[in-house]
């Protein structure tokens, strides 16, 4: 499952930290009892029905050889070691935002074939966890994207909303891409 941890500082053991609005993971668990605390969260999730079996949509989707058709962002895909279905493999790409070429590296953390994609970022201003879900839906495909990254800080803490909005839209519109591939 997608880890929504990420920790910014140490406190002193006697302050109690409040995070009911976060969710933490087994193994941050571990690490916010031992005085750490989670930093800010940014967090998207979009959820489409493609009208395809769940092997054909997770085949599809899991494949990089696709990911810059149904990722419009997207400007270059490259797996830099291991098999794309093995834990640990890593990918680096770069994506085109506002104008502007960023280039990141992720690893495969989570891989159960025709149910869950899980990744986090290795190189990237922006750390993050994100992960992809597959589930049947009727006749179809219930494909669901969840990211959660690091909050911004200082001066550009103020842009956090607007910025989640139009990830959120462009999530959206790459789920609507694919959907479009696959049931054309």
């Amino acid at each position: 499952m997608l880890c929504r941890a990420t920790f910014a500082e140490i406190l002193p053991p006697d302050i109690r930290l409040e995070v009911a609005h976060n969710r933490v993971c087994a193994g941050a668990r571990a690490q916010l009892e031992a005085g750490l605390v989670m930093a800010n969260t940014m967090r998207t999730e979009e959820s489409i029905t493609i009208a395809r079996p769940v092997d054909a949509v997770f085949d599809y989707m899991s494949n990089p050889e696709n990911a810059a058709e149904w990722n419009s962002n997207l400007v270059d895909y490259t797996q830099e070691s291991g098999k794309p279905d093995e834990i640990g493999s890593v990918t680096s790409f770069a994506v085109k935002v506002a104008g502007v070429r960023l280039d990141a590296s992720e690893e495969l953390t989570e891989y159960e074939a025709n149910k869950h994609l899980g990744f986090r970022s290795k190189k990237s201003r922006i750390g993050y966890e994100r992960a992809l879900d597959f589930a049947t839906d009727g006749n179809g495909t219930r494909v669901t994207y969840l990211m959660e990254a690091e909050a911004g800080t200082g001066l550009f803490k103020f842009a956090d909303p607007i910025v989640q909005r139009l990830f959120a839209h462009d999530v959206r519109g790459n789920l609507e891409k694919a959907k479009t591939v696959l049931e054309g």
